[in-house]
């Protein structure tokens, strides 16, 4: 009995994965994008502060916003595998 990944469990695989990817980008982006705003309105009052600055601070809070969102993440990029496959089911 081999227990090695077939053919299909590298397909589930690869749709997985790249369904989180696309859910990381697209939520990520949307993200930063009302962080950078909020930080540019905070942080734009108080000091002169250029673009590249901005998007730094934006940068250096992005890994506790992706924890955050990590499990929106799985929730929606496992819905677009498994939506397609039972499309294909049915």
């Amino acid at each position: 009995m081999s227990f090695g990944v077939g053919m299909l469990e590298r397909y589930v695989l690869r749709k997985t994965v790249a369904s989180l990817a696309a859910a990381l980008a697209v939520l990520g982006a949307l993200v930063m994008l009302v962080a950078f705003v909020d930080i540019a309105r905070s942080v734009g009052t108080r000091a002169e502060a250029g673009f590249l600055e901005l998007l730094f601070l934006t940068v250096l809070q992005a890994p506790a916003t992706i924890l955050v969102l990590a499990p929106f993440l799985f929730l929606f990029g496992t819905l677009g595998p498994l939506s397609a496959s039972i499309d294909v089911a049915s």
